[in-house]
């Protein structure tokens, strides 16, 4: 039919364009080259997910998919269209998602970890400098978290637990990346204040005013304990 057709025709016409832009000696290149491989994942999306024109289911066709763009970034000399490929490999795993009808607890979680996954893409091919690294990593943790903090499950504080120790460990090993330190400790600490909100009701007011009052005695001592040292 008409509607199988045209995305063949697409497809093996992004082909050749893509294969074309390669041979262009101009100062251009890189522009046609970036074009023409936009279109050929585009009409490979189109021809496998959207017209379905060989009648595969959305998994079978997601995974088709993926196969492909694995392929795109083994066979691509070029290193931006290996990058583009990187970024569109999340659509088909969304597809993925959707078909799987997942519980909305999961549909949070396997959106969060996509949202860690565009987080890390950003920071390893977009940025460039220490400061717009870290301001991408704490906005990625903090989207990453938020989608999964309100559910009410023990698996949300599990999943939310284990993303603010990673958080942490990251940072030790990304010497960089030091706003996901503080950030992890933070998402560590009120996701236990928060998960353990039943449990502070239990406590009495008074176990709270005695808690406040012996910090802040201790506070002080150790400051003036400080300054006597000083002298």
């Amino acid at each position: 039919t008409e509607s199988q057709i045209t995305p063949v025709i697409a497809f093996l016409t992004s082909i050749y364009l893509y294969i074309r832009s390669h041979f262009y000696s101009d100062s251009n290149k890189i522009y046609k080259l970036v074009g023409s491989y936009f279109l050929l994942l585009f009409t490979l999306y189109n021809l496998l997910e959207i017209a379905n024109i060989f009648h595969l289911s959305i998994l079978t066709a997601s995974l088709l998919l993926i196969g492909c763009f694995i392929g795109l970034i083994f066979l691509n000399k070029e290193e931006l269209p290996k990058k583009i490929t990187f970024f569109a490999i999340m659509l088909p795993f969304i597809k993925i998602i959707e078909y799987l009808e997942f519980s909305p607890l999961w549909q949070s979680i396997t959106l969060s970890m996509l949202l860690l996954y565009g987080t890390s893409l950003i920071i390893h091919f977009a940025c460039q400098d220490q400061e717009s690294k870290n301001l991408v990593a704490l906005i990625g943790i903090t989207l990453a978290v938020f989608t999964v903090f309100l559910k009410e499950s023990y698996i949300a504080g599990i999943y939310i637990g284990i993303l603010g120790l990673l958080s942490i460990f990251t940072s030790f090993y990304r010497k960089e990346l030091k706003s996901l330190f503080y950030a992890g400790v933070v998402i560590t600490i009120i996701n236990i204040i928060y998960r353990l909100r039943d449990f502070w009701k239990l406590i009495p007011v008074w176990l709270y005013l005695l808690i406040g009052g012996l910090s802040i005695i201790g506070f002080v001592t150790y400051k003036e304990m400080k300054k006597m040292n000083k002298k």
